[in-house]
């Protein structure tokens, strides 16, 4: 396995055992919805608030480990496009809760057909990302 499919593993794993929440900004979110989900991305994307989480969330903290594992220095990229990944899926749940859980319940069982659903962006975000890390765990040759 490539370190490209490995974070992306590590973040449907994350987004799955954490119940990370998602912006939107679909018309159909109630206003509380919309806090919420907003918290919830800012809980990803915000190392502080994040570590918060890490405090009560026993699943999210052992997924949080992985990542750190895994990225390394790079920790806070696997982060980042895991947001992008959680707001891609709110809108293409159209802000259902119901169906985002659906989506990734699916996500954990065939993560490489969840793969196809990620816009050209990630992908591409995804392929540099594995790559960076893949450079940094190399040992250097003198």
């Amino acid at each position: 396995m490539n370190h490209s499919q490995l974070i992306f593993r590590l973040i449907v794993l994350f987004l799955v055992s954490s119940g990370a929440g998602v912006r939107s900004f679909s018309t159909t979110l109630t206003e509380e919805q919309e806090k919420a989900l907003m918290g919830a991305m800012e809980e990803l994307t915000d190392p502080t608030k994040r570590q918060g989480n890490l405090k009560k969330d026993k699943k999210a903290a052992e997924s949080d480990e992985l990542v750190k594992e895994v990225g390394g220095e790079f920790s806070e990229e696997i982060y980042q496009l895991a947001a992008k990944v959680m707001e891609t899926l709110a809108s293409d749940a159209k802000g259902d809760p119901e169906k985002m859980e659906k989506i990734l319940d699916k996500a954990a069982k065939d993560p490489a057909s969840f793969a196809k659903t990620f816009s050209t962006d990630q992908k591409k975000i995804l392929k540099q990302l594995g790559k960076k890390i893949e450079r940094s765990k190399k040992p250097a040759i003198h």
